[in-house]
């Protein structure tokens, strides 16, 4: 009894570190410009093999636990998700969208018109005067 709740506690630690590494990861990856990370030798692949190997290691120590830990996650995820909390912290989400988007409207610069898909190109043509 006693070891299952250590192993889950230890999951949850584990997978806390997963999470934050997956995060340093995914700001990284969105050249968010609030991003600036002051360590030397900092590189964001080394924060996803972090996540990698949190994730391993969750494995590795009990798989049950580290199943239930993922469901666990997944049940706070959606629940966060469908209460939608009043705060606008800017999320790595949002950045994502906005560099999609910044690329899908650079993309559109560097295509042909042609007579079967031409559309006319606002967008396009107020980043091309700027």
């Amino acid at each position: 009894m006693f070891s299952q709740v250590s192993s889950l506690l230890s999951n949850f630690f584990v997978a806390a570190y997963a999470l934050i590494n997956f995060c340093v990861f995914h700001v990284s990856l969105t050249k968010s410009p609030s991003w600036r990370p002051k360590f030397k030798y900092y590189n964001m692949w080394a924060s996803l093999a972090g996540c990698l190997l949190c994730i391993i290691v969750m494995f590795f120590m009990d798989w049950k636990t580290a199943l239930a830990t993922y469901i666990i996650i997944i049940i706070l995820c959606y629940a966060i998700n469908k209460n939608k909390p009043d705060a606008n912290w800017g999320s790595s989400t949002q950045s994502q969208t906005f560099l999609s988007a910044l690329k899908g409207v650079h993309s559109l610069t560097k295509m042909e018109d042609h007579i079967k898909n031409f559309r006319p190109k606002v967008l396009s043509s107020i980043l091309n005067s700027i």
